[in-house]
């Protein structure tokens, strides 16, 4: 891992290690407030995003690809090549009982101190981890809409991924986590470990979404996708739109081949 301000200065492009940290110091100018609005039964949600703009944003995304430096599990499916959501639903194929939580204001839930924490702890000397810890945050928490949240939060939750993974090790079980979508499934029943799962994940500082937090026995919706016993299928929400005809063709290009992707998972 990068030790010298002056290596970080040159892997982000900076001129030299002077412009690196003078810049550090008008970050909050290369923020915006963008408001997401989803909708959710009847009415909206409103979600405030933090979107990074102009140097920032090439910089957080010269970032991103450092990060991608660092090894991760293969329980961790978000944010990393080669993995996502299909992938992530396919580790847990021919499983039938599932346990599956949300974590609940994953990002915001990160503050500054344990992201220095965790640069530092991946090998980063404290004065790049310091700085690091400037760039992908904002207002002492890490944002969402920012190119590196995704990657920092994975490195941000990996010693309670370490925990989860141990306990579901040694029961059998399968442990996926998809940016914030935790996810456990096994061929036989497991749900006396719901309530120790969800202790853990509160013991490290964070909230599962109650209501997004079900055990049943399958088939079961991972990450968008339907997982039975003998394969993957799209959930009956993404069927609905490929047949509705009123979405884009560019749109129903991606929705196909989506369909592709998961249909031979």
């Amino acid at each position: 891992m990068i030790k010298r301000l002056s290596s970080l200065a040159a892997r982000l492009g900076f001129e030299n290690q002077e412009a690196m940290l003078d810049f550090c110091l008008r970050i909050d100018e290369f923020y915006y407030t963008k408001i997401d609005l989803k909708r959710k039964g009847i009415g909206w949600k409103a979600r405030i995003l933090n979107p990074s703009k102009g140097t920032l944003k090439l910089v957080q995304k010269k970032i991103s690809k450092l990060l991608h430096e660092i090894e991760m599990p293969q329980y961790v499916q978000g944010s990393r090549k080669g993995r996502g959501s299909v992938s992530n639903a396919r580790l847990h194929q021919g499983n039938k009982e599932f346990f599956v939580t949300d974590l609940k204001d994953f990002f915001p839930s990160i503050n500054n101190r344990r992201v220095y924490e965790a640069f530092a702890a991946s090998g980063f000397s404290p004065d790049v981890s310091r700085v690091l810890t400037t760039f992908t945050t904002f207002r002492g928490k890490v944002p969402q809409g920012a190119p590196t949240s995704s990657g920092v939060a994975n490195l941000c939750f990996l010693e309670i991924d370490s925990r989860l993974s141990s306990i579901a090790n040694a029961y059998g079980i399968t442990y996926t986590r998809y940016v914030d979508d935790l996810v456990f499934s096994s061929p036989r029943a497991f749900i006396d470990l719901s309530q120790t799962i969800i202790s853990v994940v509160a013991a490290g500082g964070f909230k599962v979404s109650r209501k997004k937090t079900h055990y049943k026995r399958g088939p079961m919706v991972v990450t968008g996708a339907i997982v039975r016993n003998n394969g993957l299928a799209i959930t009956p929400k993404t069927q609905k739109k490929l047949n509705c005809g009123l979405i884009s063709e560019k749109s129903k290009r991606g929705l196909l081949a989506y369909k592709k992707q998961v249909e031979t998972a």
